[in-house]
C-alpha cells in the first residue's frame, strides 16, 4: 500500500510502514537455514514464505521438454488460477525455440493448453531464439519476447509472439502470431515487456549501434495492439538512448506509470563502476525532462551494482532492484533503490533511499520484483550457497521502508534447492490469494537444464485490509 497508508494498526508483529533515518548504506546480515522443501503436517496453515505443499511436490514442479537445455523467464498467473511459463528450449543451440508449459493451481500440466500443457514455437533449423519475458494483455492473450538469431542471414532481432489462451498462434498479430523487428543496428538483446491499458506493448533490451559513441544504446519499442510498430512512438516505434558510460549499457525492466508515463531500469557505468539507471519516457517515447536529470537518474551502491527489476507505487514512488556491494570487495546481496516521482531517492526508504541486503551463505542478487497487496516488495533471483554447493532459488520480502519482513521464510528469506547444480530464479508472479510463484531453471548437467517453478505460501490478507 502506499506511503499514506502507514497509520494502519499493527498485524502480527508487522507494520505497514515504518520509516527509517540514517546515512549508510544498510547491510542486512541474515542468518538462513538451509531446510528440506518438504511440509510436515497440515494442521494449520504454512507460515508466509514456507513452499506451498498444494503444488507440485512440496512446492516444487520441474518440467522436462525433452529437447535439451530448458529455462523458464517470464510468467503469468491468469483469472482462473491458472500458470503459465514462457521460456526457451534447446538453448543456445540453431533450431531452438520458444516455450510455453501451463500448470493448474496443482502444479499439473493444463491438457487444455498446446499439447498436453506445452507449446513450442520453433523457426527453422538455422534459427536460433531465445525467450525473454512473458505478458498477458486484457483479453488475455499471451504475449511472449524474446530475441531471434539467424546464422545464415546474420541477423539479430526483437521477436515478439502472440498466443491465444489455448496456446495457439494468434492471426491477427503480425504475420501468423509472430512479429520480427531489425532496427538497423548489429546486436540486440531484450529483456522485458510491459502491456499498456490500450492494448500497445513496451519492450525494452539494448541495440549496438556502430554510430554511438559509447556503442550500446538502452533501447525501447512500442508495438500497436496488431503487432505493428506504433509510428507515434519515438522514431518509427523506437526510442534509443545513449545513457552514458560504455557498452555496458542496457534496460532490464520496464513499467507502466499510473499516467501513462513509461519507466525503464537497467545499467550503465559510473566512475568505471556499473551503476543502477532508472529513465523516465513520456507517452510519445521522449524522456521526461521532469524526472532527475534530463529523465535519467543513476545511483551507485559504491562496490558496483546492476538492476535487474522495477515496480512502480500506487504513490508514484519508483523500486528498482538488483544486485550490489556496498564496498569495492564486498559480498554481493540484494540491491534496492527507491526514487520519488521526481527521480531523486527517497529518503524514507531504507539509508537514503538504498538499501543492500547480504546473506552469510553466500552472494545474492536480483533479478525481478512485484508489490504485494500491502505494498510490500518481493524479490526473486538467486543465491550462491556454500551451504549447499551451488546456486538456489532466492525469494525475500521487504517492508515499505526498506526493512527486511520478519515474517516472511527466515528473517525475510526463502530458498528452493531443486538439488541441480544451478538454480538460477528469472520471474516472479503473486496470486490473488498472496501466494509467490517464481519461476527459472534447473541445471541437472551442462545438456540438461528443465523449467524449475516454485511456488511460496503468502498472506490473501494483510495488516492493513
Amino acid at each position: 500500500m502506499e506511503a499514506d497508508q502507514s497509520h494502519a494498526k499493527h498485524a502480527r508483529n508487522r507494520q505497514c510502514a515504518r520509516v527509517l533515518t540514517g546515512r549508510a548504506i544498510v547491510a542486512a546480515m541474515v542468518a538462513v537455514v538451509f531446510a528440506p522443501t518438504a511440509a510436515g503436517g497440515h494442521d494449520r496453515a504454512p507460515p508466509p514464505g514456507a513452499p506451498d505443499p498444494r503444488f507440485g511436490a512440496s512446492g516444487e514442479v520441474l518440467t522436462d521438454l525433452g529437447l535439451g537445455r530448458a529455462d523458464g523467464t517470464g510468467v503469468v498467473v491468469e483469472e482462473d488460477g491458472r500458470i503459465v511459463v514462457g521460456g526457451t528450449t534447446n538453448e543456445f543451440i540453431p533450431g531452438s525455440g520458444l516455450a510455453l508449459v501451463a500448470y493448474r493451481h496443482d502444479g499439473t500440466l493444463d491438457p487444455t493448453f498446446g499439447t498436453g500443457g506445452i507449446v513450442i514455437t520453433q523457426f527453422g533449423s538455422t534459427v536460433t531464439a531465445s525467450g525473454a519475458a512473458l505478458a498477458a494483455d486484457h483479453q488475455g492473450r499471451l504475449v511472449q519476447l524474446g530475441v531471434y538469431v539467424d546464422s545464415v542471414a546474420a541477423k539479430e532481432q526483437f521477436v515478439l509472439v502472440r498466443y491465444r489462451r489455448n496456446g495457439t498462434l494468434d492471426p491477427t498479430f503480425g504475420t501468423g502470431g509472430i512479429v520480427l523487428s531489425d532496427f538497423g543496428a548489429q546486436i540486440k538483446a531484450v529483456s522485458a515487456i510491459a502491456i499498456q491499458h490500450d492494448g500497445r506493448i513496451v519492450v525494452a533490451g539494448a541495440v549496438f549501434l556502430p554510430t554511438s559513441p559509447s556503442g550500446a544504446n538502452a533501447a525501447l519499442a512500442r508495438y500497436e495492439s496488431d503487432g505493428a510498430l506504433d509510428a507515434s512512438f519515438g522514431t518509427g516505434g523506437h526510442a534509443f538512448t545513449d545513457l552514458g558510460g560504455s557498452f555496458k549499457q542496457q534496460f532490464q525492466a520496464v513499467a507502466i506509470q499510473h499516467d501513462g508515463k513509461i519507466v525503464a531500469a537497467g545499467q550503465t557505468t559510473s566512475t568505471g563502476q556499473l551503476s543502477f539507471v532508472v529513465a523516465r519516457y513520456d507517452r510519445e517515447g521522449a524522456l521526461d525532462p521532469t524526472f532527475a536529470s534530463g529523465g535519467i537518474a543513476a545511483t551507485s551502491f559504491g562496490g558496483g551494482s546492476g538492476a535487474g527489476g522495477i515496480a512502480v507505487q500506487r504513490d508514484g514512488k519508483i523500486l528498482v532492484v538488483g544486485s550490489g556491494a556496498a564496498a569495492v570487495g564486498d559480498p554481493l546481496g540484494f540491491a534496492l533503490a527507491r526514487y520519488d516521482s521526481l527521480g531523486a531517492l527517497d529518503p524514507t526508504f531504507g539509508v537514503g533511499g538504498q538499501v543492500i541486503s547480504v546473506f552469510p551463505v553466500g552472494s545474492a542478487g536480483a533479478t525481478a520484483v512485484r508489490l504485494d497487496r500491502c505494498g510490500r516488495a518481493v524479490l526473486v533471483g538467486d543465491i550462491d550457497s556454500s551451504a549447499i554447493g551451488h546456486g538456489a532459488f532466492a525469494v525475500v520480502r521487504y517492508e515499505t521502508d526498506g526493512s527486511l519482513d520478519p515474517a516472511f521464510g527466515a528473517s525475510g528469506l526463502a530458498t528452493t534447492d531443486f538439488g541441480g547444480f544451478l538454480d538460477v530464479a528469472h520471474a516472479l508472479a503473486i496470486q490473488p490469494d498472496g501466494k509467490v510463484v517464481v519461476v527459472g531453471g534447473s541445471d541437472l548437467s551442462s545438456d540438461v537444464e528443465r523449467i524449475a517453478v516454485a511456488r511460496y505460501e503468502g498472506e490473501e490478507r494483510c495488516g492493513c485490509d
